[in-house]
């Protein structure tokens, strides 16, 4: 069968996070992730959306964000083509303190409600994603007033315990925003930075992802 890329979103976003991306020689497939279970642990989390994927050895799995820290987990114990981080990383030890300190806290959170207010706060926007045209803001917070609020709770609880021990054996590929203030890029030599650019990359940046995708995974050059 055709090998695949599956791409995982971030813990406020779900698959229309890549809708904005252009053609590629595989197939796209924006998966929603699953709500994690009371007390679930992220590896048993991440092999749960793999079994859900019914992920093959041809497929290439990658994410942005909380879906980027999902995916490098199933790499280290699946059989891949590779992995790619669109605005991503390998470990919880990338996030921001302030995104640390929300994952922490997210018990406390009993209703969740004031979980999702304090994430859709303009401030909090701004602060996260940089400037944003009309359209991509307005679809970002399309995306997080629908996200399940045990999804926010659980999935703040499971960034901030992601301390991953086992290496990606399969080839990596990264590219990140030079403007991204809730992750630091990915410790990888070719790592991409694109000017500019914040946490919302596939949106923000489309083309760039688009031609960074076809040049590592389709191995296509750089359009002249």
């Amino acid at each position: 069968m055709p090998a695949r890329l599956l791409l995982l979103p971030g813990l406020g976003a779900d698959e229309r996070l890549f809708s904005r991306l252009g053609e590629l020689c595989i197939p796209i497939v924006a998966a929603r992730l699953p709500v994690p279970e009371a007390g679930e642990l992220f590896t048993p989390y991440a092999l749960r959306v793999a079994a859900q994927l019914d992920l093959r050895p041809e497929d290439w799995i990658g994410g942005s964000s909380f879906g980027s820290l999902v995916a490098a987990d199933i790499a280290r114990r699946r059989p891949i083509g590779g992995l790619v981080l669109i605005g991503g990383a390998l470990s919880g030890t990338a996030l921001a303190a302030s995104i640390r300190w929300l994952g922490w806290l997210a018990d406390f959170f009993v209703r969740g409600s004031g979980l999702r207010n304090l994430c859709l706060r303009p401030a909090a926007f701004r602060a996260a994603f940089g400037k944003l045209d009309a359209d991509t803001l307005a679809l970002l917070t399309a995306m997080a007033k629908e996200v399940p609020v045990p999804m926010l709770r659980r999935g703040f609880r499971l960034l901030a315990g992601c301390r991953p021990r086992l290496p990606v054996l399969c080839p990596i590929h990264a590219i990140h925003g030079t403007q991204d203030r809730l992750l630091r890029p990915p410790p990888l030599p070719d790592c991409r930075m694109v000017a500019g650019a914040g946490h919302a990359l596939a949106l923000s940046h489309p083309r760039e992802v688009t031609a960074f995708l076809n040049e590592t995974i389709c191995r296509r050059p750089a359009p002249s």
